[in-house]
């Protein structure tokens, strides 16, 4: 462990890569991937767009953005799917730069002219912690007809998206929504805005999915003549995909909010690393007296081989971004101790989120082999 932890830290001196520039890149990428959205004002230019209704004129399909806002005849208001639209309006509309050249077409040029917003309107960012609109699609709340509001953004893991009617809700999303005081006071109460319960842990829905876990570990699965079983840590890690996959189910919300998760990971690393130190140091001694520098050399040699031959491979053949392969690579060895030191050092969610992507595979395809090795 310790080795793979010094080396993964040497890898980028060994292939020559400055990270800084590997986190711009990455970055970069994911803004291409998904673009920032902004906000621009319009006059409907386009006669043929004369009396026709949003539902009519399928704004978001054509151009995937939205439009949080229409001044007719110097009146401002937050429009629904029934809004006419007429000629010489001034629109308020929210889109990506591609959406935005998408509506200079449909609408006209961008103009800059402000819609005044009246003492009675507001836009508000509202948390989602709610557990009962969780999985519920925009549609199913009835919000824009209901309370003339209307959902602006999306936005959830650090990417803003545009959302439809048949957009779905998840736990700690942060939603931007325009409309008229009094109904956003009761779009709060609908949403849950409650920023402690995204920072609490619930403790029930981890207690079931460790349970359910640990009766998935014991099922023995035939391959060919060969029973093996996944084993603890593989039953609570294809449980945690299943459960995270569902969401929800009734009242139990089966995701763990991000702050509190990542206090029972830090905790958890800790634990593991406590015991895993506990275990080797106990019989230490009595290994390297009966293996000598065999044993040493042996872990050495296939560590440095994995990683390096991985590293090649994934950097100079694929071209992968090396703070990704460095998450893959701590994925593919099934190591969260050099996880968390990467993290520690390299504040980028490249790392974690390509670990993320490895890992389940690794660690079942470890057991399987583990358990193959055993019988042979």
């Amino acid at each position: 462990l310790l080795g793979l932890i010094i080396l993964l830290n040497l890898l980028p001196k060994i292939f020559n890569v400055d990270l800084k520039k590997e986190n711009e890149k990455y970055r970069k990428a994911l803004l291409e991937e998904h673009p920032p959205t902004i906000g621009q004002n319009y006059r409907i230019d386009n006669p043929n767009l004369e009396g026709k209704s949003l539902k009519e004129l399928q704004i978001r399909e054509i151009t995937n953005g939205v439009i949080s806002r229409v001044k007719h005849n110097n009146s401002s208001f937050t429009p629904n799917a029934e809004t006419i639209l007429h000629k010489g309006d001034i629109i308020r509309f929210v889109g990506t730069q591609e959406s935005q050249k998408k509506a200079t077409i449909l609408f006209g040029k961008p103009v800059n002219e402000t819609i005044t917003l009246s003492n009675n309107y507001d836009i508000r960012w509202m948390l989602v912690s709610n557990k009962k609109i969780v999985n519920k699609k925009i549609y199913e709340l009835g919000l824009s007809y209901k309370y003339n509001v209307r959902i602006i953004k999306i936005k959830r893991a650090g990417i803003e998206i545009i959302p439809n009617a048949k957009s779905v809700f998840r736990f700690g999303d942060k939603i931007l929504v325009a409309g008229p005081k009094d109904n956003l006071d009761k779009i709060t109460k609908i949403i849950g805005n409650d920023l402690k319960r995204l920072s609490g842990i619930d403790f029930l829905p981890l207690f079931l999915g460790m349970s359910i876990g640990i009766l998935l570990a014991n099922i023995q699965i035939p391959i060919g003549n060969i029973n093996f079983k996944l084993g603890i840590t593989g039953g609570a890690l294809i449980t945690g995909l299943i459960l995270s996959k569902i969401g929800k189910t009734g009242p139990i919300l089966w995701t763990v909010p991000a702050e509190g998760g990542n206090v029972l990971k830090r905790l958890a690393l800790l634990m593991f690393i406590a015991v895993v130190g506990a275990n080797a140091g106990a019989h230490i001694i009595d290994v390297f007296t009966e293996k000598g520098i065999i044993l040493l050399v042996e872990s050495v040699v296939l560590i440095i081989f994995a990683v390096l031959s991985g590293a090649f491979i994934g950097w100079k053949i694929l071209k992968i971004n090396f703070l990704s392969l460095l998450g893959l690579l701590t994925g593919a060895l099934t190591s969260t101790a050099a996880l968390g030191v990467l993290q520690e050092k390299n504040d980028c969610s490249a790392i974690s989120i390509a670990y993320a992507s490895t890992y389940p595979f690794a660690l079942v395809i470890v057991i399987i082999f583990v358990q193959l090795l055993s019988v042979l």
